[in-house]
């Protein structure tokens, strides 16, 4: 009995693995089925996406490329396609696909149909926007010319860009096409409306000096002529100046010009005289050179924004960029279809070369045309080339702040030409005024490279408004600080090769420096000195502060010769150390004061013979003939009068400086004088036999309004 049983429960055990291993086999069978149900169905679905409906087909050939509502039902309809030709990229799905040959075939005609259509939309939208102005907005005063931008021609192309993804992925030389296509356009576009905003501008400036001008517009015409000519030829600067424009601080503060009211008198030049030889300095623009590199502010306000946009447009239209959207992210489509797209949506070289001069294709043309306008504005003036500097610099900093790389590339160039000009200009200056001769004999005056200087520092000036910081307001420094130094050793080197004899040639060294380093208009130091130092440029209050200091050491190098002729007896005792009054300063040093009258040589009856050498009247006397001769020196060293029809110093004069230095210096030798008798003859009761007043009423004779 136990073994039956026993017998029994090996069966049964046996029996139980065997039913365990059974429903571990069916629950395996059942996931395995569930598994290949599901794969069955996935491909089913695959299968059913990767054929095409008919309708779609039709779609893309029949629906209209115009309407908004068409674009949509294109995109959806391409969509369709474009999961079936993806599909069929895959090589195991390609097999399963019986019609991928005619899908090709359909997407071929459909890339070509859009290539098409929007090739003609290009060129109809730039014709549309240009229209009967070549792409400018009608000017009424007081507006400028400005361009038509493209804001409405880009929202009409935008509708397009989901096709054009399409037509990037799935044509690619159709792409390349479609891309020429447009740069063609639009360079056409810009080209044309550009050209005509610089002719525009052009002919504008061409012919304002003779239209006159706004207010805001200053008009300056001004030449500087230095011709080798009889004495008593005077020229003049004829100045026309906006008296709301005229003398600009750097800051943009307006202050009175230096040259406004002056020069009312036009020159005449006679047949004769035209024949001389004629040297050109600081030639003086015929349009506000202020004005004028606004006017091409104005114009890179109007091609900056426009190349931008246009950068930024065909970026997103014609999808040139490194984000790698592609038309399965466009559409929203599965994975499977944005992977694949990613894998196969690399563009060729030759595309990739195309797309990336698309800036240079589309304004290869500016270069070349901005290099005309400026030459145009060069040429009517050199020093027009500051202001213009002065406004690539700003716009090329503005462009590089934007990453507008292609501006900031047009704009170095430009930079890097306009900086040889400028320095060729300079070169030209500097030439001129090492050529400049000025004869000694007939004494012509004020050099006019000096008396012009600050002119041309103002017209600069103007033109550097708010351009601190700039690379331009440095060179410009320096170009100031080279013809200063270049007008300054001319001048000295003229003064050494002026004259004939040694006091002669003395006397004419210095009335050239006095004259010529005051650096000023005709007539007047002071005059000049105030307005520099309110143009409130550092450069220049430096040359005026050296041009102080040598009209100083000139100066009084100037009042010792001169003086020595009419007052030679008594001004030699004190400057040449040859006779009383330098031997009792001597004697001093070693001498008591009331020691000296008991030296021979300066007793007391040789005091007396001293000073019986000059009474009031041979003062008035004396000063009568100094005031000839400087009144000649300075008469001719102007080159226009320094006396009124009385005889006196005219007010504002050049003169007027040297005048009251000739008086300051006898009343000092009369005050040294005094103190020394006073010092060491108290008791003698001599004195002089004119006093200070005799000297001051005898000098106030000569000018005038006292």
């Amino acid at each position: 009995m136990d073994s039956l049983v026993s017998s029994y429960k090996i069966h049964l055990n046996t029996v139980s693995d065997d039913i365990l291993y059974i429903q571990s086999q069916n629950r395996g069978l059942q996931v395995q089925n569930q598994n290949q149900r599901a794969l069955l169905a996935e491909l089913e679905n695959l299968l059913q996406t990767v054929n095409v409906d008919q309708r779609f087909l039709v779609t893309l050939t029949q629906q209209s490329l115009e309407k908004v509502q068409s674009l949509e039902r294109l995109e959806e309809a391409a969509a369709q396609l474009y999961k079936a030709l993806q599909a069929g990229r895959d090589t195991d799905m390609a097999a399963t696909m019986e019609r991928l040959q005619e899908y090709r075939t359909h997407n071929s005609q459909f890339c070509k149909r859009v290539y098409d259509f929007l090739s003609i939309v290009f060129i109809a939208q730039s014709t549309l926007l240009l229209g009967d102005t070549n792409g400018i907005k009608p000017v009424k005063a007081p507006n400028r010319p400005t361009l038509v931008y493209h804001e409405e021609m880009e929202a009409y192309l935008g509708r397009y860009s989901g096709l054009v993804l399409y037509l990037k992925e799935m044509d690619e030389n159709l792409y390349a096409k479609l891309c020429a296509a447009y740069f063609s356009a639009a360079s056409s576009l810009h080209s044309v409306q550009m050209k005509t905003l610089l002719s525009t501008y052009l002919s504008n400036i061409k012919k304002f000096p003779e239209e006159g001008h706004d207010q805001s517009m200053s008009r300056f015409v001004a030449s500087v002529i230095l011709s080798q000519r009889p004495s008593g030829f005077s020229p003049t600067l004829s100045a026309v100046v906006s008296k709301g424009a005229a003398g600009m601080r750097r800051a943009g503060t307006i202050i009175r010009s230096p040259i406004e009211g002056r020069n009312k008198e036009k020159e005449r030049v006679s047949d004769g005289d035209s024949k001389a030889s004629e040297v050109v300095l600081f030639q003086f623009p015929m349009v506000c050179s202020s004005w004028i590199s606004q006017v091409f502010r104005w114009i890179l306000e109007q091609i900056a924004p426009a190349i931008r946009h246009e950068s930024e447009f065909i970026t997103d239209f014609l999808q040139i960029n490194e984000a790698g959207l592609t038309f399965a992210d466009y559409m929203g489509l599965d994975n499977y279809f944005r992977r694949q797209a990613t894998r196969t949506m690399s563009l060729s070289q030759s595309t990739l070369k195309l797309i990336r001069g698309a800036m240079d294709l589309i304004f290869g043309y500016l270069p070349a045309e901005l290099k005309t306008w400026l030459d145009n504005i060069v040429l009517k003036d050199k020093m027009e080339v500051i202001g213009v500097i002065a406004s690539i610099e700003l716009f090329l900093a503005d462009a590089e702040d934007h990453g507008n790389q292609f501006l900031a590339a047009i704009m170095e160039k430009q930079h890097i030409r306009l900086k040889g000009v400028l320095e060729r200009h300079v070169k030209e200056q500097i030439t001129e005024i090492e050529q400049t001769k000025l004869s000694s004999k007939k004494r012509q005056g004020v050099a006019h490279s000096v008396k012009h200087f600050p002119i041309y520092v103002g017209l600069v000036e103007a033109q550097l408004i708010g351009a601190d910081g700039l690379e331009i307001r440095s060179t410009v420094d320096a170009t100031y600080e080279k013809i200063v130094q270049t007008i300054f050793d001319s001048l000295k080197q003229m003064a050494k090769m002026d004259g004939e004899g040694e006091d002669k040639g003395r006397l004419n060294y210095h009335v050239i420096l006095i004259v010529s380093d005051l650096m000023t208009v005709p007539e007047n130091m002071h005059h000049f000195v105030a307005e520099t130092s309110t143009l409130e440029v550092g450069a220049v209050n430096v040359f005026c502060r050296r041009a102080e200091a040598i009209y100083e050491e000139n100066l009084t190098a100037y009042i010792k010769i001169v003086l020595r002729r009419p007052f030679s007896k008594i001004i030699a005792s004190t400057s040449l150390s040859v006779d009383y009054f330098d031997g009792v300063e001597r004697l001093l040093k070693t001498t008591a004061p009331a020691e000296v009258i008991n030296n021979n040589l300066y007793s007391k009856n040789t005091l007396r013979k001293v000073v019986r050498e000059y009474n009031s009247k041979d003062m008035r006397k004396h000063v009568d003939a100094l005031y000839t001769r400087v009144a000649k020196h300075f008469v001719e060293a102007s080159g226009t009068s320094t006396s009124e029809d009385n005889g006196g110093i005219a007010p504002g004069t050049v003169l007027v400086g040297v005048w009251k230095a000739c008086e300051e210096e006898v009343l000092r030798i009369t005050d040294f004088f005094t103190k020394t008798m006073a010092q060491c003859y108290s008791d003698c009761g001599i004195n002089l036999e004119y006093t200070v007043g005799d000297v001051e009423a005898s000098f106030r004779r000569h000018r005038i309004g006292t």
